[in-house]
């Protein structure tokens, strides 16, 4: 289990941010692509909503009301990654390529009871356990009960003016959650070959149960209502998933560099963000040491001139005599990819490394796509002066 500071689990994304895009469409697989091994996404219960009054209680004396209300929306997010049986896009470690997966079976190994299964249509029938201890909290036959990947929780309060106790709902969702889905394991099946499988395993815990200090603060009392998911195991490995996407950079890549960019996706996978970092830094020195030996045998090359330009100066000089290093589509930050490099190496927290690697890997991989369509259009070109000319 890792331990986070206060500070970490505020800046922590939220399981809804994952697994919902800007468009609110369902992406799942980011949860698996994306998610780091030992990284951790945020389940707030806190914020419940559309609470109504049902019916009064029958039998009794006094005015009782039953009111729904709806769990959050981190709450509702895990359901649906729990429950969802539609098929994904996954990069397939046999097949070489990107597929399309069927999830099997979602099983919490420490209770050995079936979330969700392929053939389920109708959420209603599945087995799911539903009478669980929720912790030391006022015991009485009204309090509220979470019910395992149910979107809804009854509430009940004296009088229907009363605000219904959505508080006490939330610690009930913390304690059921904790306990129900302690672990998570999660199966998918490649259409192209059914012996091709891509399994994750994830982990919750209380957020006040991995935070590495007690404070006295509001910031820290809001944990309670708080739950952290944890990836803590994939079968094939992330480097494994992503190795194959690099292997169209052999050709432009050193054997020294090829096997950095190795390194990076494979510090990665195991949750090591500054050394990944570090890795990816040196490729991007020697792409810009590359166009330096290749701009130098130019008449118009300056040695001393480059030598005392900053790095990212480096950059403008080498375009400026021809040599196109970064695309177009990265126009607006090129100027800041070393820098994040360099604060990675040196400044960010593992965490935060992690956070940012994503980002950086794809502005390296968009050079090196630039590269790979010089290279192209050299050869074409080269291809075409042979033919004209003869």
């Amino acid at each position: 289990m890792r331990h986070y500071s206060l500070n970490q689990l505020s800046k922590m994304k939220h399981i809804s941010d994952y697994l919902y895009d800007e468009d609110k469409n369902f992406t799942p697989e980011r949860l698996i692509t994306d998610l780091g091994l030992y990284e951790g996404v945020l389940i707030d219960t806190y914020d419940m909503k559309s609470t109504y009054a049902r019916s009064e209680l029958v039998g009794y004396d006094d005015y009782r009301f039953w009111y729904n209300a709806e769990v959050s929306d981190d709450v509702k997010a895990l359901h649906r990654f729990l429950l969802f049986n539609e098929s994904i896009m996954l990069p397939c470690a046999e097949c070489k390529k990107e597929q399309a997966f069927s999830p099997c079976i979602s099983l919490n190994p420490q209770r050995h009871d079936i979330i969700s299964s392929q053939d389920s249509t109708d959420l209603e029938g599945l087995t799911i356990v539903h009478s669980i201890n929720q912790g030391n909290y006022p015991n009485n036959s009204f309090n509220p009960h979470y019910s395992a990947c149910k979107d809804k929780i009854e509430l009940f309060e004296e009088s229907r003016d009363c605000n219904p106790p959505t508080t006490l709902a939330a610690l009930y969702c913390v304690e059921g959650i904790s306990q129900f889905f302690s672990e998570i394991r999660r199966d998918f099946v490649c259409a192209l070959n059914k012996n091709h499988h891509v399994t994750a395993y994830y982990t919750i815990h209380k957020a006040k149960d991995v935070c590495k200090k007690q404070e006295d603060s509001e910031e820290y009392e809001k944990l309670k209502y708080c739950l952290v998911l944890e990836k803590f195991g994939q079968e094939p490995s992330m480097a494994d998933l992503q190795m194959f996407d690099i292997e169209k950079y052999k050709n432009i890549l050193s054997k020294e560099s090829f096997r950095n960019f190795s390194m990076a996706l494979g510090l990665y996978a195991s949750g090591v963000g500054c050394g990944s970092l570090l890795y990816l830094r040196r490729i991007f020195e020697t792409l810009i040491k590359n166009a330096q030996d290749k701009c130098s045998s130019m008449p118009e090359w300056n040695e001393e001139e480059y030598n005392k330009r900053r790095f990212n100066e480096k950059i403008e000089y080498l375009e400026a005599l021809g040599t196109k290093i970064i695309p177009d589509e990265l126009s607006d930050v090129k100027n800041k990819i070393y820098g994040w490099l360099s604060k990675g190496v040196h400044e960010l927290s593992e965490q935060e490394s992690m956070e940012i690697f994503p980002y950086l890997k794809y502005a390296i991989e968009l050079v090196l796509d630039e590269q790979i369509t010089q290279n192209e259009k050299e050869d074409k070109l080269n291809e075409l002066r042979k033919k004209l000319n003869k």
